[in-house]
This record gives structure tokens, sequence and C-alpha cells, in this order.
């Protein structure tokens, strides 16, 4: 395993590395051999603005050709990345991966049939490390109406204002509303293959 370490960039700055599109080349592996490769990262803490971006992966190769017309179709529930080297089919971050009793992490899963995993919720499973691994998150909360509908529709700050709340942020509030009412964390339609296993271990419906 290889860590490479990127210090902070900025444009145009003289001794500071110049931020943009890096390359990272591999050589004197067998050829054949696959590589892995992710991206790790902190996340600043909270309600800390350190106006930098995070970094990911991108092929540049499959941008160009291929990008345009897979933003237009869908696979599964989500864009169709079919031919491309970067998969962002999320693994758990570093706040939510021990397994241990008393821990529940929550995804969130669209609400229309058949209840797939939303594109932008992790669905484990947890990088190997040396606590032990979490296969993917307890229970996904509907957190997007549909495909075409996205987010949970929620109420706003000011008089009569409504808004819709997108992503993962409203999945870990509902989980907590049932663990706080003690009602029971019953699994629904638990999955049992692809595609519907990227849910993680079970769904709750909304309460």
């Amino acid at each position: 395993m290889w860590l490479i370490a990127v210090e902070p960039t900025i444009a145009g700055a003289g001794m500071v590395p110049e931020h943009g599109n890096w390359k990272i080349k591999v050589e004197g592996i067998e050829l054949g051999s696959e590589v892995h490769a992710y991206v790790a990262r902190t996340d600043p803490n909270m309600n800390m603005r350190t106006g930098a971006k995070r970094s990911y992966f991108i092929d540049a190769g499959w941008e160009a050709g291929r990008a345009a017309e897979a933003g237009c179709t869908y696979a599964g529930g989500e864009f169709d990345k079919t031919g491309s080297l970067v998969s962002r089919l999320g693994t758990l971050n570093g706040i939510g991966t021990d397994s241990v009793a008393g821990v529940q992490v929550a995804g969130g899963y669209i609400l229309s049939a058949p209840k797939r995993k939303s594109p932008y919720s992790s669905a484990g499973p947890a990088r190997t490390g040396p606590l032990p691994r979490r296969v993917g998150p307890d229970y996904a909360l509907f957190c997007d109406e549909s495909d075409a509908l996205q987010g949970v529709r929620a109420g706003g700050n000011r008089s009569g204002v409504v808004f819709r709340l997108i992503g993962t942020s409203a999945a870990a509030p509902q989980l907590a509303r049932l663990v706080a009412d003690r009602r029971p964390l019953t699994v629904h339609d638990a999955p049992a293959s692809p595609p519907d296993e990227k849910r993680g271990d079970g769904d709750l419906y909304p309460p």
C-alpha cells in the first residue's frame, strides 16, 4: 500500500503546488495486476469553512467520450458509469465504520419502487483496518421521493416556508427520532441480491 500526500494547493503560487488535475502514474507492477486507489480525506469540523475543495478521481478518457451520454442514462436507478475506471459506489467514510453494538449507521433510499439506494448514500463495506469491518449501513431511511423528485419535503426557518432536504442528512434525524421514541427498529424488505443489496442491511419507512 502506498500513501501519496498532496500538500495544500493554490492557483499560480510559486512554491505552493498548483491546483488542478494531477496525474498519478503507477509503474513496476506485473501486467494484468489489479490496482485499487481511493482518496482519503478528513472532513473539516462542523461550522468551519475552509474554502477548500475536496479531491476526487476522474477518468479523463471516459469523461471526454461517455460522460455526457451517461448523464442522461440510468442503470439500476443510478447514472450509467459503464466503462469508467472510477466508481463512486459509496464506501463508508471514517465516521461511521466501527462495527460495535450501540452504533447505528443510517443510509438513504429512494421511496419509489423498488426502494433503491440513493446514489449519494454509502452502501459499504468499510475499508479494512484495525477495527471490526462494517458491512454497510444498518438501516436506510427515506431520503428521496423518486429518481425525478429528489429529497424530502421539510420545514424551513421562515413562517410557512418549505424546502427539499437532500442527502443522508435527512436519514440520520429520522433514525435518531425512532431511537429517542424507543420505537422498534424493524427491518422491512431486507435486500437479498443486487442491485437492492446496495441499500445496506434493510430499510425503514418514514415515521
